[in-house]
């Protein structure tokens, strides 16, 4: 795919994002699973680690996102995307992510998470329309409002055990 035809995959590979972004952050999550395909795969981990979670199927990955959104306030801003064209129906994407995860049910001093990652993704175009078919979200770094450094910090903001 080369020309214009590569450019209008680009800008809607961008809204797919964008749409992503939204949805999550406005727990849109019926929304937000119409984007996946239907064995989409996702992974979150830290840098340099293991995944802490790998989510298969579109249903399973709704599911995550609703549950690790319950009681939180999220704002998600997406820099510096880095977007491969395989062909007509397939790309890939990186991301550079800040994200701001505010959590009402948490502790007072454990409330506000601001996240540094990278998200890696595959999308395939169905019937004209682009979707995920694979995101694997790398934190890079955890700051977190009141609490330890982000050398202290496990999988998904949570203290590591014994810290």
């Amino acid at each position: 795919m080369k020309g214009l035809d590569e450019l209008l995959a680009r800008e809607d590979l961008k809204e797919l994002k964008a749409r992503y972004f939204r949805f999550t952050d406005m727990h849109d999550f019926e929304s937000f699973g119409k984007l996946f395909v239907d064995d989409a795969i996702m992974e979150a981990a830290q840098l340099a680690g293991p995944s802490t979670l790998v989510a298969r199927g579109r249903d399973e990955i709704v599911r995550q996102a609703a549950l690790a959104s319950e009681g939180a306030i999220k704002i998600h801003h997406g820099h510096n995307c880095e977007i491969t064209i395989g062909d007509r129906d397939t790309a890939s994407g990186i991301w550079a992510v800040e994200y701001l995860f505010f959590d009402e049910n948490s502790s007072t001093s454990r409330r506000l998470r601001h996240n540094f990652a990278y998200y890696y993704e595959n999308y395939v175009r169905v019937a004209d329309e682009w979707k995920f078919a694979a995101v694997k979200i790398v934190n890079v770094h955890t700051v977190v409002d009141g609490g330890p450094p982000s050398s202290e910090i496990g999988p998904s903001g949570l203290l590591r055990s014994g810290v």
